[in-house]
């Protein structure tokens, strides 16, 4: 079981991005169930917000929505609570002094077991996160290294 976290998650949607299709081979395998993935609801509003921020218009953001929704609607993306790692979310920002949406993030691959967290945030990349992780049994990958 994987989780992904936004900076993953975005590089479907954008265009010409670095590890553009690395990202698109995994969500292949996400959407033909041979991957197990897990991801929270924050990753959708994250994703909305890189979208925005980058000038999407409106229809592109509500079809990105819907994609995302649907994933998770038809358990290709198993959604995990925020509510359900909030506390530990909030260890984490303590301990590692990591933003919410990080914590939150590295949370959830905790909580459901995942073997590897992808993403290309620098902050979940760091040593003393990859020793928090591999406490939990979680590898912390850049697309790259898959």
């Amino acid at each position: 079981m994987i989780t992904l976290d936004t900076s993953v998650i975005v590089k479907w949607f954008r265009e010409g991005e670095e590890y553009e299709k690395d990202a698109l081979k995994i969500l292949e395998d996400i959407k033909s169930f041979k991957v197990t993935c897990v991801a929270n609801e924050w990753l959708i509003l994250e994703t909305i917000r890189a979208l925005v921020k980058a000038g999407y218009s409106k229809e592109k953001i509500d079809e990105v929505y819907e994609t995302l929704t649907e994933l998770m609607n038809v358990n290709a993306i198993r959604k995990v609570s925020v509510g359900d790692v909030i506390s530990h979310s909030k260890s984490i920002e303590y301990e590692l002094k990591l933003y919410a949406a990080d914590a939150v993030h590295l949370a959830t691959a905790i909580h459901s077991a995942s073997r590897i967290l992808v993403t290309e945030d620098r902050h979940l990349l760091k040593k003393n996160v990859k020793d928090y992780a591999d406490k939990h049994n979680l590898k912390i990958s850049h697309i790259k290294e898959l």
